[in-house]
């Protein structure tokens, strides 16, 4: 019985569910002339430098939006329109989620002064993924690529067929 005992008590610490916490991030997905904002940190959320999308936590009782205009502001000085939402990204770290999610955005006013990262670059969207993206950054580049990919273009010889019919 007290073998029965103790492996039970075995079972139920090996079963228990570890908390994790997740934190709601947004992603600002910044265009100025066809080229894309990123942004390189000393360390970032899950503790590794890397390039990311610029953004930062939601506080409590914030909406993306609200949070991402005022990180863009602290973090760049510039003032900034956020527009549609354009995907969600989930990194796991020891013992937090990184919820990330980016939106479209362009720059209102201002000149893009970095404070807290140590070097920012504007990216064409095909040349995001040679860059080290923090790992919940690559999902969205990948999302901007696919869009890239998939917008029609402009084909001289389409306006012409259709002159013609």
């Amino acid at each position: 019985m007290e073998k029965l005992i103790f492996y039970s008590n075995i079972i139920k610490n090996f079963t228990k569910k570890v908390k994790v916490k997740t934190i709601p991030v947004t992603a600002a997905v910044i265009k100025n002339n066809g080229k894309i904002l990123i942004a390189r940190r000393k360390t970032s959320l899950c503790g590794n430098p890397g390039w990311e999308f610029p953004g930062g936590k939601v506080e409590h009782g914030e909406t993306c939006e609200e949070c991402l205009a005022r990180e863009i502001n602290e973090e760049f000085g510039v003032e900034i329109e956020v527009g549609n939402f354009i995907i969600e990204s989930e990194h796991k770290t020891n013992n937090k989620i990184i919820r990330l999610m980016a939106f479209d955005a362009k720059i209102l006013s201002g000149i893009v002064m970095p404070s807290e990262h140590e070097e920012i670059a504007f990216v064409a969207p095909e040349e995001l993924l040679n860059y080290d993206l923090l790992p919940a950054d690559v999902p969205i580049a990948q999302e901007i690529i696919f869009q890239v990919k998939s917008k029609p273009k402009d084909n001289l010889f389409m306006i012409k067929r259709a002159l013609y019919e």
